[in-house]
């Protein structure tokens, strides 16, 4: 039987002493109008403005239901993988083994991140992002929430978008901390009421944020508001030093596991291509079999940071059904979305995928994903794309 790295992580986590983070119920949809921020401050004067182009970065066995997303299942893919032990640290965001003088209890980073299409080609910082999500937050608009585990690895970041509920409740989820600029009427009412540590380039922390003239020119004010990896780090420390929390608590539980080698999941149909349906907004992601990972394209081309020039490229894409419908009275046609339940989805690792499901207990706690008969889903060592789509009718896999 395939032993889990994370089982390291959870040995560790026993050790600490942080306290527990409480549960909370579900949250109550608005009923109203709401409220919100998108227009950046003044640049503050400590802060200068950059060109995102001078920037660098300084890291470079389950039933399947066969004919629910594919309709080609005339092969099915079983790999078995060789069980290795790590010899140290792990991120538990990817698998990955750490230096041995990194915490790898350190609360990670979430970063509301643009993706319209006129600020998406100007995304910066994604190819280093562990976990990246995607959700719609209104009219088949989506955004993305990068999770790093380290963001001080990372250069130019941005740009850098408000906070939507949907985003806190995954932020909560990781106990991580919470970069972003601005937020609904609703988004700054659950900050508050969960005590999420935000790092808001609206409000206190302005002076670690700034204007790219380059991309403002190109597109507008609110498209081109960034931060850096040095200046996240530096608000972090500053959280820090006041009385914030800088590792994850007690007993917090990953949300998947890891294979020790690359798998393809028992039982697994083959996923070629796999795409997520936002309205007339269909990105996807393509299995490229020399890497054994999927890159992804959005807007009709490959979907690159604009820092590195890198397409991205994923170990494992999940995508999950997670309903959502236009806050009533909304006259910007923001979602509310019921995820805190239960639902399905796939996961796509290794050129094959498999029906998943999923559960959040609570507004604060981790989601939980397993596989159909509810063993812990276990996924490849490596980045993670999670998408959040409305229905299983968004989701479609291609064997070819």
């Amino acid at each position: 039987m395939k032993k889990s790295i994370f089982r390291l992580l959870s040995l560790i986590l026993v050790l600490t002493t942080v306290v527990a983070l409480a549960a909370c119920g579900s949250k109550e949809p608005v009923a109203c109008p709401e409220s919100e921020v998108t227009t950046a401050p003044t640049v503050p004067p400590e802060t200068t403005t950059e060109a995102i182009t001078e920037a660098t970065t300084e890291a470079t066995s389950s039933e399947v239901e066969p004919n629910r997303f594919v309709t080609d299942t005339s092969e099915t893919v079983d790999e078995t993988a060789a069980q290795t032990e790590p010899s140290g640290p792990v991120n538990y965001l990817t698998g990955v083994a750490l230096a041995e003088d990194v915490d790898p209890l350190y609360r990670p980073t979430a970063v509301s991140v643009n993706n319209l299409k006129i600020a998406a080609k100007f995304q910066s910082g994604l190819s280093l992002a562990d976990i990246i999500y995607e959700v719609e937050v209104e009219g088949g608009i989506t955004r993305l929430l990068a999770v790093f585990s380290d963001p001080t690895m990372v250069g130019t970041l941005g740009s850098v978008r408000s906070a939507r509920p949907v985003m806190n409740c995954i932020v909560l989820g990781h106990d991580a901390y919470f970069v972003h600029s601005g937020g609904s009427k609703q988004a700054y009412s659950e900050l508050a009421t969960y005590g999420i540590p935000d790092i808001d380039g609206m409000k206190k922390y302005a002076g670690y944020f700034y204007y790219d003239d380059a991309v403002v020119a190109a597109s507008s004010l609110e498209h081109g508001y960034f931060t850096t990896g040095e200046k996240v780090g530096a608000a972090l420390e500053s959280f820090i030093s006041s009385g914030g929390r800088s590792q994850v608590n007690e007993g917090y539980n990953n949300i998947f596991l890891f294979y020790e080698e690359p798998t393809a999941p028992e039982n697994g149909l083959p996923a070629a291509v796999v795409t997520t349906s936002y309205g007339g907004y269909k990105p996807q992601f393509i299995y490229d079999a020399e890497s054994g990972a999927y890159a992804r394209e959005q807007y009709g081309a490959p979907h690159v940071d604009y820092v590195t020039g890198e397409q991205l490229y994923f170990d494992n894409v999940i995508v999950l059904s997670v309903e959502s419908s236009v806050i009533p009275g909304d006259s910007a046609g923001r979602r509310d979305f019921d995820d805190v339940g239960s639902g399905v989805g796939i996961l796509a690792t290794r050129g094959t995928y498999i029906n998943i499901k999923w559960e959040k207990e609570s507004y604060t706690s981790p989601i939980v994903l397993t596989t159909e008969d509810g063993s812990p889903l276990t996924v490849n060592v490596g980045k993670t794309f999670i998408s959040y789509v409305n229905g299983e009718k968004n989701i479609s896999v291609s064997a070819e």
